[in-house]
């Protein structure tokens, strides 16, 4: 019996699953649920569902379509499933680097003051 292509893929250092991972928490971390953000990426829900759980191994058209509604780079998805996520920042500091890079300098010392202050025991 032939492997399944996630297998075939995971041998060759392509793991699906840290992709899904990157979609579910950006999707969470703007609110959407996996019915809406497969609306507005123009995809069926199934294809969501399966990317989350990283059953399928992606088409790029797919790819493409999902990191657009989520505002990731295509090829920062990708590398993600090739990454040890151990190597990977979280999410969230990601997310923030990303913020903080397209405020203006006012903004970005707010930004890093508040931070401060929330961080402080």
């Amino acid at each position: 019996m032939p492997k399944p292509k996630t297998e075939i893929v995971k041998q060759n250092g392509f793991d699906p699953s840290r992709i899904g991972d990157v979609v579910r928490r950006l999707r969470e971390a703007r609110g959407m649920t996996q019915y809406r953000l497969a609306q507005v990426a123009d995809v069926s829900k199934q294809a969501v569902t399966n990317l989350e759980k990283g059953e399928i191994v992606p088409s790029l058209p797919i790819l493409y379509k999902v990191a657009g509604v989520l505002d990731i780079d295509l090829g920062d998805m990708i590398r993600t499933a090739y990454q040890d996520p151990s190597d990977e920042p979280p999410l969230a500091v990601a997310e923030g680097m990303r913020l903080l890079s397209e405020m203006g300098e006012g903004k970005r010392q707010l930004a890093v003051r508040l931070l401060r202050e929330i961080a402080k025991p």
